[in-house]
């Protein structure tokens, strides 16, 4: 059941923290349909992979493996790419 609990907790965050972006984020830019499918795919994606993994499907471990994968290696691109760009300001990544 512990399991369970940290399911359900990880669920709730996820939740709020797609919440708080989209509704509380400071100079929100107009709505377009493919920035919601982009939300939809970043805020959608985990929760229901987090869901699925409730039903214990082989397949949903290999799912999050290449999902945190591809979001870990266009953290990294992202990074690389911000780092190696010349900048007369300071650099915040966060």
């Amino acid at each position: 059941m512990l399991i369970r609990r940290i399911q359900g907790l990880l669920l709730a965050l996820a939740v709020i923290s797609g919440t708080w972006h989209i509704m509380l984020s400071v100079n929100p830019p107009p709505p377009h349909p493919v920035s919601w499918l982009w939300f939809g795919f970043l805020i959608g994606m985990p929760i229901l992979l987090m869901i699925l993994m409730g039903f214990r499907p082989r397949w949903v471990v290999m799912a999050v493996v290449i999902y945190a994968t591809i979001g870990l290696a266009l953290d990294i691109a992202t990074l690389v790419q911000e780092l190696s760009r010349p900048q007369e300001g300071s650099l915040v990544v966060g």
